[in-house]
């Protein structure tokens, strides 16, 4: 295990180290895949955001907490688990509600109506994508 240690812009720090172990995401696996588990997090408000944990998406930033070069979505591609690197979110119109969805892989046509428009990302580690 390697340790680390991440200022976030927001104030938060967050501690803790570098694991691998096998990520189950709704059936599909990514055995051994390494990810930052945070032991310590400062000033975060757990009444106001209540979770039982964070799950990163973002790309390698090249920094000692994200050394893998690859993101969830990229490992279980590569494992053909999903046909593509991508994911979706459903927000439930209803905050108080339960109903909210992560697709792994795609999207669901029950959760929208429409046209749909994917952008390639232009900026890593962020998600940055460019949009007319």
């Amino acid at each position: 295990m390697k340790a680390f240690y991440i200022d976030y812009i927001d104030g938060i720090s967050v501690n803790g180290n570098n694991v691998n172990d096998t990520v189950s995401l709704q059936g599909l696996q990514a055995p051994n895949f390494q990810f930052a588990m945070i032991t310590q997090a400062s000033d975060f408000n757990t009444t106001r955001y209540p979770f039982n944990g964070v799950f990163g998406i973002a790309y390698s930033s090249g920094s000692n907490a994200y050394p893998s070069s690859s993101n969830i979505f990229q490992v279980l591609k590569a494992n053909s688990q999903i046909q593509n690197a991508v994911f979706s979110f459903y927000i439930s119109p209803n905050p108080s509600e339960e109903g909210s969805k992560l697709i792994i892989g795609g999207y669901n046509e029950k959760y929208f109506s429409g046209p749909i428009y994917f952008s390639n990302v232009t900026e890593q580690p962020s998600f940055t994508i460019n949009y007319e």
